[in-house]
């Protein structure tokens, strides 16, 4: 090589047929993530990779935001998360929309978004044909059995031999890489089974600090949105431990709430002090139809997030936050440096001293 000449460095100038050997060593279902990275490198990589990346956008498009409205997704996702099909559909799942409850296999059909007062799922389609194959029910149950107890493994197992699908998708999550939001919406008396499992989860890896990637990057979660539709009438109530639950996420940004039911005992006093984690990553908080607020509840709960910017309190008609002024008060001593948006709706519903 003359001394004038511009010396190539770098992968990039690799014979095309070595190149091409160390693609071969990039596995896809493995590591989307490396295929992804290599192609980024340099045009000359992505034009090999283009079949990949072809499959990658598709993935992105059809499964980057998801929902259980109907019953194939959830089994499809399942399986990529295991490994039993492309793990690219599972790697592009952002974000996660949750409708309802399915209790048995005759359920896994569409949620009911049309008739109010009709079931929660459509009643004139047959539900979808899949079961379990491979032990992939064992295999989601393994997958905490470091963490959950005997009772809620004997649980989950019932559960999914029935078909129901509250553990499946919460174990769904928790296998789900890249997962950054979760909405719950509204439409069903109690609480969604799925947020049931949840909460029961959270309670698993709090202590090992042993977070799944579902769970390790969840950043915002919103449990009873409204969603428009008939099911905004159905009661869907979250209790301090679903708040407390979701507080101790670890990489939590924001977090709403719908039929808050806050802890009082029978003469209106706060009755659990271990209820809220000492500490949360939560700068947004919005807590919906509050259902009660004692004075103690509120120091403890302004104080829980390390750096809150927002935060907003809507009353539920027929109930009453008292002491406003000293919640504003510890919220400007323990969230003053931070906190830009302070926002409580019903004003009739509010009272204070001062």
């Amino acid at each position: 090589m003359e001394a004038d000449q511009p010396c190539s460095r770098g992968i990039s100038s690799l014979p095309l047929e070595l190149i091409l050997r160390i693609i071969c060593f990039i596995d896809p279902f493995a590591n989307p993530t490396a295929v992804v990275n290599f192609a980024c490198t340099a045009k000359r990589f992505a034009n090999k990779l283009s079949s990949i990346l072809a499959r990658h956008k598709a993935a992105h498009e059809k499964y980057g935001v998801i929902s259980d409205l109907h019953p194939s997704v959830i089994p499809v996702l399942v399986r990529s998360a295991l490994g039993y099909s492309d793990p690219i559909d599972a790697w592009h799942v952002r974000s996660f929309e949750v409708w309802g409850t399915r209790r048995s296999w005759d359920e896994w059909r569409t949620f009911n978004l049309e008739e109010e007062g009709q079931n929660t799922v459509q009643g004139g389609e047959p539900p979808i044909a899949w079961t379990f194959e491979n032990g992939e029910d064992r295999q989601l149950i393994d997958a905490f059995r470091d963490q959950m107890p005997e009772r809620d493994q004997r649980l989950a197992q019932e559960e999914l031999q029935r078909g129901g699908d509250g553990f499946l998708k919460m174990a769904l999550i928790c296998h789900l890489p890249r997962l950054a939001d979760i909405k719950v919406t509204r439409g069903e008396h109690g609480l969604n089974s799925f947020v049931v499992w949840l909460v029961k989860a959270l309670a698993w890896f709090r202590e090992s600090e042993r977070w799944p990637p579902g769970l390790a990057g969840l950043r915002d979660v919103a449990i009873g949105v409204r969603s428009g539709t008939w099911r905004d009438k159905v009661w869907d109530e979250c209790s301090p431990y679903t708040l407390a639950a979701m507080l101790r996420l670890p990489r939590l940004r924001s977090l709403y709430l719908n039929d808050v039911d806050l802890p009082q005992d029978e003469n209106g006093n706060y009755f659990d002090e271990d209820i809220l984690p000492p500490t949360s990553t939560v700068s947004r908080l919005f807590l919906d139809n509050v259902m009660g607020m004692t004075s103690d509840f509120q120091n403890d709960l302004v104080q829980t997030p390390r750096s809150l910017e927002a935060f907003g309190v809507r009353v539920l008609p027929g109930y009453e936050i008292t002491h406003v002024d000293t919640m504003v008060s510890r919220l400007n001593k323990t969230q003053g440096d931070t906190i830009q948006h302070l926002m409580f709706y019903n004003l009739g519903r509010l009272s204070a001293y001062r």
